[in-house]
C-alpha cells in the first residue's frame, strides 16, 4: 500500500512540475490542463504501483508525459478534459511501461506467479491486456452507441443545436447579460 501511495504521489507531482511551467508562459487554457495533471500522473502510473521501483515511477510518469505533450501539438486536437489523454494514453503507456519496468526486487511475489516472464516478455503480456481492454472499450462504446441511438438520438435538431443546448433543453442561460 506505501509503494502505491508513493508512486501515485511522485507521479501524480512530477507532471504537476511541468504543467506549471507550461501556464507560466500560456495562458488559462494552460491552467485548466493544469488541474488534470495530477489525475493524469495517476493513470500512469496505477497499472505499476507496487511493481516498480522509485526510478521506474518517474520514468512511467515523464515518458507518457512527454508523448501526449508532443501528439496533442502535432495533431492539435482539442479534449477539454484531456480525456483521450488521460485515460486511453497514459494507461496505455503506463500498462505497457509496467511490463519493462516491473521488478522482483519491489515486490518477490512477481517470481510466484510471473516468474518466467518478468524482465523478458512481461511486456507482450501487458500489451496483450492493453488490447484486449481497448477492444472491450470500442465495442462496447459502440453498442451503448447504438442503445442510445434507438433510445432517444445521438443528435438534437439544428435549430435546437443552433439556439443552445442550455436555453431549448434545461431552459437556462449560462451568461445572460
Amino acid at each position: 500500500m506505501g509503494l502505491l501511495f508513493l508512486g501515485a504521489c511522485r507521479a501524480g507531482a512530477q507532471t504537476q512540475t511541468p504543467a506549471a511551467l507550461e501556464q507560466r508562459v500560456a495562458d488559462l487554457e494552460a491552467y485548466v490542463n493544469n488541474t488534470g495533471r495530477g489525475t493524469e500522473g495517476a493513470s500512469r502510473i496505477a497499472p505499476g504501483c507496487g511493481y516498480m521501483t522509485a526510478t521506474g515511477a518517474v520514468i512511467a510518469g515523464l515518458v507518457p508525459y512527454a508523448f501526449i505533450a508532443r501528439v496533442k501539438l502535432w495533431r492539435r486536437y482539442d479534449d477539454a478534459l484531456d480525456a483521450f489523454g488521460v485515460h486511453a494514453v497514459n494507461g496505455t503507456l503506463g500498462t505497457l511501461l509496467t511490463g519493462f519496468l516491473a521488478s522482483s526486487e519491489v515486490n518477490p511475489r512477481l517470481l510466484a506467479h510471473l516468474g518466467g516472464v518478468v524482465g523478458m516478455t512481461l511486456w507482450i503480456e501487458q500489451l496483450k491486456a492493453a488490447g484486449a481492454t481497448f477492444l472491450v472499450a470500442v465495442v462496447g462504446t459502440f453498442v451503448i452507441g447504438i442503445i442510445v441511438q434507438m433510445a432517444v438520438g445521438l443528435r438534437v435538431d439544428p435549430e435546437v443545436e443552433t439556439r443552445g443546448l442550455d436555453v431549448s433543453e434545461h431552459g437556462e442561460e449560462g451568461y445572460a447579460l
